[in-house]
């Protein structure tokens, strides 16, 4: 597939089985409803994905991935792979072309060290053992990230239109949102490589499924999840990161808490209930065993000055 424009918008969204489209590009605002359609299919740009409810499954080198509100990923170049919608769910996608991606990027240098610029970069200079391989990201708390919406809502706009000025506010609004999509206070990047033995991408999904459920998962579900045995699945996870997955995802439910106490105002009960803890009293013993202290001395210590 190609794109005629520098940035374009697409937003698909299913119920009962058809699909709205609707595309900000080249000035113009357009959508049509029809069957979906999901074939698999490659393009010369790169894409960004963003899950905005629902559930869409990316496949991509017959290694599909499940993503939820609020997750998506950053395609490649030249990747085969395709999308599913189940009934119910949105998405947006961003088509960035590679010869503006260059000159964004080229004048960008000083902001071009996070996860997102380099793994662009790295692509755009034909690195090869980039090349087959993609990003995805999962938020780091679970809350809305408004800050996101709100560029993807202006990037439409300014897409859509052919006001003087619209091709500047395309390209800061597209820096704006990669620069926010690698903030390790929002998202969580996880490379996927496609030429990973079967056992290094099971490890990885595995943990992928740990943190995007903030930790709170068993063992039984993550197995469900997957369709591999529970026992296996704990046993090739610890032999490849050195804990069980129930130590994992007690640490990941705990980062997550010490995350939420920082960089959100939440009341401590908010908090809890936020990661599934059955009462305010249990999160309260939980956290201080974990890491000797009450979470309200924890948000004391640590908490920013800016929030």
């Amino acid at each position: 597939l190609t794109t005629t424009s520098p940035v374009a918008v697409f937003y698909k969204q299913k119920t009962d089985g058809q699909v709205l489209y609707t595309a900000a590009r080249n000035g113009k605002l357009t959508s049509f409803m029809a069957a979906d359609y999901s074939r698999p299919h490659r393009h010369h740009f790169f894409e960004i994905m963003m899950v905005q409810s629902g559930i869409v499954v990316n496949d991509a080198g017959g290694r599909p991935i499940v993503y939820q509100a609020g997750e998506g990923c950053l395609m490649n170049r030249q990747l085969i792979h395709q999308e599913h919608l189940r009934d119910g769910s949105r998405v947006v996608f961003i088509d960035l072309d590679p010869d503006f991606l260059i000159t964004l990027l080229a004048e960008e240098t000083a902001e071009s060290t996070g996860g997102i610029f380099q793994f662009l970069l790295n692509n755009l200079n034909d690195r090869k053992n980039w090349q087959r391989s993609y990003l995805d990201y999962v938020p780091v708390i679970p809350v809305e990230n408004r800050p996101v919406q709100i560029v993807l809502d202006a990037l439409q706009q300014e897409c859509s239109t052919r006001k003087i000025g619209a091709p500047y506010f395309q390209a800061g609004l597209t820096l704006r949102l990669l620069a926010l999509l690698q903030n390790p206070n929002a998202f969580t990047l996880h490379r996927v490589d496609l030429d990973a033995t079967k056992e290094e991408h099971l490890a990885n999904m595995v943990q992928r499924l740990i943190e995007s459920h903030y930790g709170i998962i068993t063992r039984e579900e993550i197995a469900e999840a997957l369709h591999y045995n529970a026992e296996y699945l704990n046993r090739l996870f610890k032999q490849r990161h050195g804990v069980t997955l129930l130590a994992y995802a007690k640490s990941v439910r705990l980062q997550k808490a010490k995350q939420l106490l920082v960089i959100t105002n939440f009341s401590i009960t908010e908090v809890s209930e936020k990661l599934g803890f059955s009462s305010g009293e249990y999160f309260y013993r939980y956290f201080k065993n974990a890491s000797g202290i009450s979470p309200q001395q924890y948000r004391q210590l640590n908490k920013r000055s800016d929030t």
